[in-house]
């Protein structure tokens, strides 16, 4: 239901060489756009981890490796400085994630109290706009619906309104549990907002970028049809 990244544009320009100047490159073949995607894919993540990287000094370390060179560092000492990140990592994530859990437990505790908000034994809550007609999907259903996805700051991750406009259609297996609870109780035509808990969410792994760990979401969601 969640749309991934679209990577590979043909004319990009490639980051900082080792002299630091910026060089265009076309990416007119496959080994250059493997090349692309690999430094893509690995900056990106260091990116959203708050990880700052020297990029002369991470170019000259790939330009050792590759050419042969004497290395910089001994291997005793990149394996304490890459374990005293993964500390300090480990660290920042697990106070983030708590922080995340708690604010996703006090907006569901009072959020409960509001008009209209039923409550169920799960804790997946949800305000029904509109009933629908007819009988909800199983399951293991296929099911047509429009949704906007938000956290609860009101931050939207996905939607099916920006693209083309027309409903998503995905079976429910392949769903997250809180979502596939909440859809599985709504009739065709409903409208529905529904409050999910972040365990039955994306949980301590989140979705990164865009869900953070132990993040409470919210889903608006219209179902369409059933298929």
């Amino acid at each position: 239901m969640f749309t991934s990244l679209r990577l590979f544009p043909t004319v990009l320009l490639i980051f900082i060489s080792l002299t630091g100047a910026v060089k265009a490159v076309e990416l007119d073949s496959e080994q250059k756009r493997l090349s692309y995607a690999f430094g893509y894919l690995y900056i990106q993540q260091f990116k959203q981890q708050g990880t700052m990287l020297d990029m002369e000094a991470f170019s000259a370390a790939a330009n050792d490796v590759l050419q042969g060179k004497e290395i910089r560092m001994t291997k005793a000492e990149m394996s304490a400085t890459m374990q005293a990140y993964r500390t300090g990592l480990d660290e920042d994530l697990r106070a983030n994630a708590e922080a995340r859990l708690k604010a996703g437990q006090d907006f569901l505790e009072k959020n409960k109290k509001e008009t209209g908000v039923v409550v169920l034994d799960s804790g997946v809550q949800y305000i029904e706009h509109i009933p629908g007609v007819g009988a909800p999907p199983s399951a293991g259903a296929k099911v047509k619906l429009h949704y906007r996805g938000t956290l609860i700051d009101g931050t939207e991750f996905d939607s099916s309104y920006n693209d083309s406009g027309e409903p998503a259609s995905f079976e429910l297996k392949d769903v997250i549990r809180g979502f596939l609870e909440a859809v599985t109780k709504m009739k065709p035509g409903a409208k529905w907002t529904v409050f999910i808990p972040a365990h039955l969410a994306y949980g301590i792994g989140g979705w990164s970028p865009k869900i953070g760990p132990n993040e409470a979401l919210i889903f608006y969601i219209e179902l369409v049809s059933v298929e």
